[in-house]
């Protein structure tokens, strides 16, 4: 496995072939994970918080799936890292995590705004 370092941020092409190239059904996707982000960070960081590992194994679990359903490889990896801490009850540990995944996010959600900004001046 790669570290999500090495990891492309979005990687479209495997994006399109989980929803059999429909370019519409791509960008409702893309927009449902945006519309998901603030809740499920909240989430992440309350169960952070609180030490709780079993919502944060839950809420990580669910952001990597999400993540891999639209191609956003990096945050997947680091939404994994957060689940197995979670897993192992290592919530104290999870911080540095936690920024790392903060940090792919804010890139990723630039990246999924302008392909939305691009699809949207397309039609």
């Amino acid at each position: 496995m790669k570290p999500p370092s090495l990891l492309p941020v979005l990687d479209r092409v495997e994006g399109l072939r989980r929803v059999a190239g429909d370019e519409g059904l791509y960008k409702e996707l893309i927009g449902i994970f945006l519309g998901d982000l603030p809740r499920i960070l909240n989430e992440i960081d309350a169960a952070i918080a609180a030490d709780a590992s079993a919502p944060l194994k839950c809420v990580a679990h669910s952001l990597r799936g999400s993540a891999n359903q639209i191609g956003a490889c990096a945050v997947a990896q680091h939404a994994g890292n957060l689940e197995e801490l979670a897993r192992r009850g290592m919530v104290q540990g999870a911080a540095t995590s936690r920024q790392r995944l903060g940090d792919a996010l804010t890139q990723l959600a630039t990246i999924l705004n302008a392909e939305i900004d691009c699809k949207r001046r397309d039609t």
